[in-house]
């Protein structure tokens, strides 16, 4: 026995069982007609609308060519050009005129017309071989991410969750936060700049919690964000590898690694005292167990739920409404393909609820 292991058999309260395998799903114990449905429906949905779908291309391809006909100066020369019909030509956007007389310039010019169709906010700062720093402004403040290694996992995740904004939802100000999956520090450092008092944020795997970490620090955050290297789903302890580049993957268990404890959510709210806060909740698939083995007076504590699901989002909802929560929205995002997932045929989606009153 590791000394580890002794450690957690030592402290009370605190659940010793070993977690063998990924947490179930709707997946999990369905019948072969219903898990050939569910391959059926996701084919289905993968072609059309889908992360590489002809649907998605299509959509992409016009906003941008409604977006050149509005903001493109002298676009006819540029059509022609792109259509190989024109050179050399005048045109300008964003409020500067460029003279277009070669194929170098007029890539160049494409490149400057692209990235004023869809500008970011983030500002790279390079320091060294696949390291660096993105800089951008939010609520008012200057912030920074470092990355090392994943430049384009990390630029996702900040794109993602500071431009898009899918928790804008919940009202934080002035109130604890629960977040489980703190990936890289996003959601706790977004949460605390949204007004939150506390963020109790778990990040299982331990390469990815390092980062975390340090991005809260780095972002002066330190004093009100509770971080832990944990997971959240059933109670107990999974032993997963300590090197997890992949920002996506979901809890598999490894023959070696080291262990990491995983919460209930009746573990969470007893070991934290909570009595009323809000929860987001990005699992990667242990949203299920999480959310079926809890509790209608341990859900209750948390008046605003935002949760992404990975297979569906039926049961969630139905547990959410028994426990007497209105979906104020509920949108499916993608069916995608992750291969560092245990069921890799992705449905996803979120959901936005909240208690109804007098509960």
């Amino acid at each position: 026995m590791t000394s580890q292991n002794k450690e957690m058999q030592s402290r009370p309260g605190i659940p010793s069982e070993r977690l063998e395998r990924p947490f179930w799903t709707p997946l999990t114990n369905a019948s072969r007609a219903g898990s050939a449905l569910f391959r059926a429906k996701w084919e289905i949905g993968y072609r059309l609308i889908g992360p590489a779908s002809w649907t998605r291309r299509l959509r992409s391809k016009i906003s941008y060519e409604l977006w050149t006909l509005s903001n493109v100066g002298g676009r006819g020369g540029f059509l022609l050009w792109r259509l190989g019909l024109r050179r050399p030509f005048v045109a300008r956007v964003s409020g500067e005129e460029y003279h277009i007389t070669n194929q170098v310039e007029g890539r160049t010019f494409s490149d400057i017309v692209w990235r004023s169709f869809k500008p970011s906010p983030f500002r790279e700062e390079v320091t060294g071989q696949r390291k660096g720093v993105f800089h951008f402004t939010f609520e008012g403040r200057d912030i920074a991410f470092p990355y090392d290694g994943d430049r384009y996992g990390s630029l996702t995740v900040l794109h993602e969750f500071f431009v898009k904004e899918p928790y804008a939802g919940l009202d934080v100000s002035g109130i604890d936060v629960v977040d489980v999956g703190a990936s890289i520090g996003d959601t706790p450092v977004y949460f605390c700049l949204k007004g939150a008092r506390r963020v109790i944020a778990f990040e299982p795997y331990p390469d990815t919690y390092a980062q975390a970490k340090r991005n809260i620090s780095e972002n002066g955050f330190d004093g009100r964000v509770t971080l832990l290297n944990e997971g959240a789903g059933a109670s107990g302890w999974m032993r997963l590898t300590p090197e997890k580049r992949n920002l996506w993957a979901n809890a598999v268990p490894t023959s070696n690694g080291v262990d990491v404890r995983f919460n209930s959510l009746h573990d969470i709210v007893t070991r934290f005292e909570i009595e009323r806060a809000a929860l987001k909740f990005h699992g990667e698939g242990s949203e299920y167990q999480f959310l079926e083995s809890a509790s209608k007076e341990d859900l209750r504590r948390f008046p605003q739920i935002v949760l992404k699901y990975h297979y569906g989002a039926r049961r969630i909802v139905k547990k959410l409404e028994e426990s007497g929560f209105t979906i104020l929205r509920k949108w499916d995002l993608h069916f995608s393909y992750n291969s560092h997932s245990s069921s890799p045929r992705y449905q996803a989606g979120m959901i936005l609820a909240r208690l109804k009153t007098g509960h």
